[in-house]
C-alpha cells in the first residue's frame, strides 16, 4: 500500500475516533510502527494531525483553514444529496452550468447524468474527471 493510501486511511480513522494509539493504527493498517511513525510525521508536517507520545489525533481546524477534500466529502452527506437533487431540478437539457470546487457541488454530479447536451464548467479537477467519465462536456 502506497503512503498516500495510508495517509487517507489514517486520516479517516482519526476523524472517526478523534485519536488513536499508534499500536492500534499500525494494526488497522497492517504496517510496522516505524512505517506508521514516518507517516504520522509527514501528516503532522502538513498540519493535519497532532502527535503525542504513543498516539495521534486529528487536528481540529478553524473555519478558515483548508480541510482536505476527501475528508469534507464524507461530511453532511444527506444534506449535500438533498441540496444536489434540488439544484439539479433547475437544470435543463442543453444548459451550460458552472460548478465550483466544493464538495456540495461535487455531490450534484450524479444527478446530471440524465441531461442531454449539458456543458459543465468547473474549477475542480476531480469533478472534471468524473464528468468526463460520464460523457458530460
Amino acid at each position: 500500500m502506497a503512503y498516500y493510501d495510508r495517509d487517507e486511511k489514517i486520516l479517516n480513522l482519526l476523524t472517526q475516533y478523534n485519536s488513536m494509539k499508534t499500536e492500534e493504527l499500525a494494526e488497522h493498517l497492517y504496517v510496522s510502527l516505524s512505517t506508521l511513525r514516518r507517516d504520522l510525521v509527514r501528516l503532522e508536517k502538513k498540519g493535519l494531525i497532532v502527535r503525542t507520545h504513543g498516539s495521534a489525533a486529528i487536528k481540529m481546524h478553524s473555519a478558515d483553514e483548508k480541510i482536505p477534500f476527501f475528508l469534507r466529502e464524507q461530511e453532511q452527506n444527506s444534506a449535500k444529496a438533498q441540496m444536489a437533487r434540488k439544484a439539479a431540478g433547475f437544470v435543463r437539457d442543453g444548459y451550460t452550468i458552472m460548478l465550483d470546487g466544493t464538495t456540495s457541488a461535487y455531490a450534484m454530479i450524479p444527478y446530471l447524468a440524465e441531461f442531454k447536451n449539458l456543458i459543465v464548467i468547473t474549477s475542480s479537477a476531480k469533478s472534471s474527471f468524473v464528468l468526463g467519465q460520464m460523457g458530460i462536456n
